[in-house]
């Protein structure tokens, strides 16, 4: 048998390239920093043959240098580079490598702004979700900048993005992102009404909240500056404007401590006939605890209250049954609704036994829950915790914020 020839380089053949086309395996070599050889961007045919034959590292080594080498137009046009981002971002994830993933994306945007728009709302959310837990403000400001330029791109992740800065205890970005994507959607015709309805009150919430706290509280300059920040985003929809309204009032001072309440358990039978109206000042009480006992920032306290209520206004029960009945079989049902393969409000969803375990303890605290019923709750949280572990696991780095929580 004849000796082979040393020195020839061999050739391995991309599946699924034009003609046939060969690269040499040694132009895969060495490419890391220098940008790629002509023969691997003809066309997005042979880029993506190249791209499916790498593993691991040399695929982020081979998107860097993707980013690095002077390219034609007509080839960016093609290529479907987000789906090779996305690929490789999730891989370092499962790898343990997600600073790196970060770097991929920032390195994107800043090599290729205008594609990198195209796509923005699924590299951005990722962006505010891991400087969110680092509380990077500037970082965050930088990654929410498309989302309050053009919340109407999507919606959906408009709302993941608000979620995390939420979570996270972000009051100010908060407060900025969401009054801004009200103004610009509140008549737009892409977004459902409850989606506008949802965003306006997250607005409201962040305005007043502001206020109520400021050193200048009732003072006529900081009165007019509010009163003009709620008709921007249309608390009243009537005449005349005032902030003698009733139910403000109501609101303001509960959430400053104001009203006092005695609370009992007959307060909150369905068959009382004042039990909504207890059940709303219930909430501002609750909003208050866990800023003021649990230090919680007022917007995050204000989501977690959304969840907990949202939880038991939705408990099937009888018209004369306890209003805060709790069924581990509805929990499972509340929990779909934020954990699935096409939720993106899995974050909120992972929040879940957290704001029902802080609520619980705070009903049981002010003698609305007996012993007995807040080891129901807490047995049926610590078996939804249990469900949601895998879930964890596997994207801990979004939930950071409940290790905060601890």
């Amino acid at each position: 048998m004849s000796e082979k020839k040393k020195g020839k380089k061999k050739k391995k053949k991309i599946k699924g390239m034009r003609g046939g086309t060969e690269v040499e395996v040694g132009e895969l070599e060495g490419y890391k920093a220098k940008g790629l050889p002509s023969s691997m961007t003809q066309n997005a045919d042979i880029w993506w043959g190249v791209f499916k034959l790498l593993k691991g590292d040399r695929k982020l080594d081979f998107l860097n240098a993707t980013l690095e080498t002077e390219i034609k137009e007509e080839f960016w046009e093609g290529v479907r580079f987000f789906d090779a981002v996305e690929d490789v971002f999730n891989d370092l994830v499962t790898r343990g490598k997600l600073k790196e993933g970060i770097r991929l994306l920032e390195r994107f945007r800043e090599r290729k702004p205008d594609l990198y728009k195209e796509t923005y709302p699924y590299c951005d959310y990722k962006l505010v979700y891991y400087y969110a837990s680092c509380n990077d403000h500037e970082k965050i400001k930088e990654a929410t900048r498309y989302f309050r330029e053009d919340p109407e791109r999507n919606a959906d992740y408009l709302f993941k993005v608000l979620d995390a800065l939420i979570l996270y205890g972000l009051g100010e970005e908060t407060y900025q992102l969401s009054r801004e994507a009200y103004k610009k959607l509140k008549n737009s015709e892409e977004i459902v009404p409850p989606g506008i309805a949802e965003l306006q009150e997250m607005a409201l919430f962040s305005t007043i909240s502001r206020y109520i706290t400021s050193p200048n509280y009732k003072e006529k300059g900081a009165e007019e500056e509010f009163k003009r920040e709620l008709e921007e985003l249309d608390y009243w929809d009537r005449h005349p404007h005032s902030l003698d309204d009733e139910h403000l009032q109501k609101t303001m001072k509960a959430l400053r401590g104001e009203i006092r309440s005695d609370w009992k358990r007959e307060d909150f039978l369905t068959s009382a006939g004042n039990y909504k109206d207890n059940i709303y000042l219930l909430c501002m009480d609750f909003i208050r605890y866990l800023h003021i006992k649990k230090s919680f920032e007022w917007v995050t306290s204000d989501l977690l209250c959304d969840i907990a209520f949202g939880y038991f206004g939705g408990v099937p029960r009888r018209k004369d049954r306890f209003y805060f009945t709790f069924s581990a079989k509805y929990l499972d049902t509340y929990l779909r609704e934020f954990i699935g393969f096409f939720s993106v409000l899995d974050a909120r969803g992972m929040a879940v036994p957290k704001a029902l375990e802080y609520f619980s303890a705070f009903l049981h605290e002010r003698g609305i829950l007996s012993d007995a019923e807040l080891s129901k709750i807490e047995k049926g949280i610590e078996a939804s915790k249990e469900k949601l572990r895998e879930i964890y696991e596997r994207d801990s780095w979004k939930y950071r914020f409940l290790e905060k929580w601890e």
